[in-house]
């Protein structure tokens, strides 16, 4: 859900005054980030669909130096992909759903 997706809390939590302030702006942020995960699991994805994370996060690392999944409140990128719910994580490894 959107909330867990910025504040790395479940749905419920309170997220920051910001967020809550400005849903236009989180509805464009969080499609942007769709699309720089998108674009980085298409850029590394294997012929079964999967693409392994470690893979995934550097080539996001190369389209955006500045990505940091902490900003979306998640510690890693494995937690953030799922939390989208846009990716299936499997141990080391993710595909579009």
């Amino acid at each position: 859900e959107l909330s867990e997706i910025y504040s790395g809390q479940p749905s419920g939590s309170s997220l920051n005054q910001t967020a809550k302030a400005d849903v236009s702006t989180i509805s464009n942020e969080q499609q942007k980030l769709y699309s720089l995960l998108k674009e980085a699991y298409e850029a590394v994805v294997r012929d079964d669909g999967f693409a392994n994370l470690g893979t995934v996060g550097q080539q996001l690392l190369r389209l955006d130096p500045a990505f940091d999944t902490r900003a979306y409140g998640h510690k890693k990128l494995g937690e953030l992909l799922k939390a989208t719910e846009i990716f299936k994580v499997k141990g080391n490894d993710v595909k579009l759903k």
